[in-house]
């Protein structure tokens, strides 16, 4: 069984791509687990070395909550520099920095840097690695700081998916 996305998922180690190329060459994997797991129990496999096959489902449960986690960070830190640009009030870019709890006397700190920033971006880097994004509504308030308004609502009525998201937070509830 190939594992399918492979090529992508060079770029996923790397950390070349943009969000969505790394979530969806992770979700591939995680469908590649899922469709082993049914090869396996399918065939009447026996276990390996007291290996439970529903483990290669919750390995890609965890791994699918983490590709979500992923891609709204890295989508909120490849947004928040030109939004800080296209806005160049300070005033705006105080209140959308408050919000992402970084403060201004860190921002202040970085003007004397040659590439401000850059430096500004890796320290709200920093500052969401510490939150995982796994909450809807922490996602939302998020991406509000950048004057995008309930995302998580709008992206999952795109997929025309009646009840995504409860799904999507069962599914995340039960990871944790």
């Amino acid at each position: 069984m190939s594992v399918p996305g492979s090529g992508e998922i060079k770029k996923v180690r790397d950390g070349s791509g943009n969000p969505i190329q790394k979530c969806t060459a992770i979700l591939k994997r995680c469908d590649a687990l899922c469709r082993l797991h049914g090869e396996l129990t399918k065939n009447g496999s026996i276990a390996i070395n007291d290996l439970d096959f529903d483990d290669l489902l919750r390995s890609a449960l965890t791994l699918a909550v983490s590709a979500m986690d992923a891609y709204f960070r890295d989508k909120f830190l490849e947004r928040i520099i030109p939004h800080v640009k296209k806005k160049g009030d300070i005033k705006a870019l105080a209140r959308t920095l408050e919000k992402a709890s970084v403060q201004l006397t860190d921002v202040l700190a970085l003007l004397g840097n040659p590439r401000p920033h850059r430096s500004l971006r890796n320290k709200i880097a920093d500052w969401l690695l510490a939150r995982p994004m796994h909450n809807f509504a922490q996602i939302d308030q998020l991406f509000l700081s950048l004057s995008v308004k309930k995302i998580t609502v709008r992206a999952a009525e795109k997929t025309k998916k009646a009840g995504l998201r409860v799904k999507v937070e069962k599914m995340v509830a039960r990871r944790h």
